[in-house]
This record gives structure tokens, sequence and C-alpha cells, in this order.
């Protein structure tokens, strides 16, 4: 919880900071084409991504980190996907992408790129 809430102030002081001109934020990071795609997902599903704090500081969105994929881990996202549809934001381990589709069969891409977001379960 202390974590989370340190990475969820550093990301809103860098946004803040970014916004008044400061120039905290990395063009390389605010410049990535899927923002608009991400910002764009509805706000009901559980959203899983290899980058929490990327994600955080782009779009001020919470996630669930997905580092691997384990038996437990799975079944989270099926949970999930059953209760609220979820989206799998990757930043950069496409090969985690191929491992959770495989686990996962249901998954849909739904964006490729240099980013990846795939879309499981029921959305609003």
């Amino acid at each position: 919880g202390f974590v989370r809430g340190y990475i969820q102030e550093s990301a809103s002081y860098a946004n803040l900071s970014n916004e008044k001109g400061l120039g905290l934020a990395n063009t390389s990071v605010t410049g990535l084409e899927i923002i608009p795609v991400i910002k764009s997902l509805p706000t009901g599903p559980v959203i899983f991504s290899d980058d929490l704090e990327k994600l955080y500081f782009l779009t001020g969105r919470h996630s669930f980190q997905v580092n691997e994929v384990t038996p437990e881990e799975v079944q989270k996202i099926k949970e999930l996907m059953e209760q609220r549809g979820i989206f799998i934001i990757l930043f950069r381990k496409h090969e985690l992408g191929e491992q959770l589709k495989a686990a996962i069969p249901q998954l849909e891409e739904i964006h490729s790129g240099a980013e990846v977001i795939y879309s499981g379960g029921q959305h609003p």
C-alpha cells in the first residue's frame, strides 16, 4: 500500500509539473501512440499491465501488475474477465502476451504495435 501510494503521488506530481511546463515528463513516454487508445478504453473493466507506473503516469488509471503466467495469475484474470471484463496493456513484453494468449485463448488483441492491448470478457 505504501509503495502504491508513493507511486501515485509521484506520478501526480510529475503530471502536474509537466502541465506547468517544468519538463519532468520524458517525451519518449508521453509521445507513445498508444496513449489515446488507452484513454478511450471504458472504465469498468479491470486493467492489467507490465508497467503500472508508466500506465498511471500517462493516463491516471490504476491497474494490476502482470509479470508472468502462473496458474494463480491466469485464474485471477479469468475471474475478473467473467465479473467485469479486462484489458491487458503491455508496453514491452510481447512474449508475455503470447504466453497469456496461449493460457487464455479468449483474449483478443485489440491494439498491436510497439505496445499491445488484449481484451477479454464482457465490456459495457
